[in-house]
């Protein structure tokens, strides 16, 4: 019986990781040198009563970066504005210098008051 109870709350700690981290493992991909759209989230956090409320509004105190296969974070090129999406997550515009290389696209969203949030794409050509 311990031993059971040992191995479903090693299951239980492993799938609360998983779920907990989830954005980072999401792997969107994106087509080379056409602007795009990469949903970014969720934003928000528990009210008194320890329900979770999406944080809407933070559009313009977002600082979003981008880091073309590992290289250094550098400011993302696309002059459009981020537009929210509901339930927490952003819209974050990409133009086509943003995904002009070819590779791993990772881009990081700062909010204040928020961990920063990363979603990894793989920039691939047309025939790909």
């Amino acid at each position: 019986m311990r031993h059971a109870l040992l191995t479903l709350l090693t299951l239980m700690w492993l799938l609360s990781f998983y779920v907990m981290n989830w954005p980072a493992f999401a792997a969107e991909v994106l087509r080379h040198g056409t602007p795009c759209e990469v949903k970014v989230g969720p934003f928000g956090a528990t009210n008194r009563r320890g329900e979770w409320e999406p944080a809407e509004g933070l559009a313009d105190a977002m600082k979003v970066v981008v880091s073309i296969n590992g290289g250094a974070l550098l400011p993302r090129c696309a002059s459009a504005e981020i537009v929210y999406d509901g339930y927490g997550f952003y819209a974050i515009p990409l133009d086509a210098n943003d995904t002009g290389e070819f590779g791993r696209l990772d881009v990081v969203v700062i909010a204040a008051g928020h961990p920063p949030m990363r979603a990894s794409c793989e920039v691939l050509n047309e025939n790909q």
